[in-house]
């Protein structure tokens, strides 16, 4: 049986990801008091921005490239297109 850490929005009550686990010991998700979310698992540590600006920008870095106008419109249906990366 899977585990998983759940991020929530607290305004909207919508589950923002998750962070999923193979063994029965579930990830240990806490903010620091900068409001970065460290997640913490089986030896290792991961700290993740919580600011919207700070996950677009490794976005662009990991995809290496900006949306194209379908996806865009696919992820992001009825917002006019803007350039993220």
């Amino acid at each position: 049986m899977g585990w998983t850490a759940s991020l929530w929005n607290l305004e909207t009550g919508q589950r923002e990801g998750t962070f999923p686990s193979d063994s029965i010991t579930s990830p240990l998700a806490q903010f620091s008091s900068n409001n970065d979310l460290v997640v913490a698992y089986e030896g290792w540590a991961s700290v993740w921005p919580s600011d919207v600006a700070s996950w677009a920008d490794y976005a662009c870095e990991v995809a290496g490239r900006d949306f194209t106008s379908d996806e865009w419109n696919q992820l992001l249906p009825g917002r006019p297109y803007q350039h993220v990366c």
